[in-house]
């Protein structure tokens, strides 16, 4: 699977998706209801090495994960000059993950 998959998928996919990738069960990407079981995935992203940055505005989320590889810093979104643009920052964190997961950072 790669990041454009990732990036398009609907709800359904991905939290069938994170729950197998993480063995976590997310039921909506809706902060009010699942942000807490979402940042169970940050602390696991912390202890394999990712510093996940989080900025949320009224008008815009974004949600990039930073690790150390061969002494250089390596960004999932920065790199590329855009982070992308959430709905939520469950949403953020949910398809940073997968990304993560999938692409092996």
């Amino acid at each position: 699977m790669n990041r454009e998959d990732i990036l398009s998928m609907d709800e359904c996919e991905i939290i069938k998706n994170v729950s197998n990738a993480y063995n976590l069960k997310i039921k909506t990407l809706q902060d009010e209801k699942d942000l807490s079981k979402a940042w169970n995935i940050v602390k696991k992203l912390f202890e394999k090495g990712w510093r996940i940055d989080i900025r949320a505005e009224s008008k815009s989320i974004e949600v990039d994960g930073i690790t150390m590889k061969n002494g250089s810093p390596n960004t999932v979104f920065a790199r590329f000059g855009r982070i992308p643009d959430f709905e939520s920052l469950t949403e953020g964190i949910c398809k940073l993950a997968l990304i993560i997961h999938f692409e092996e950072l």
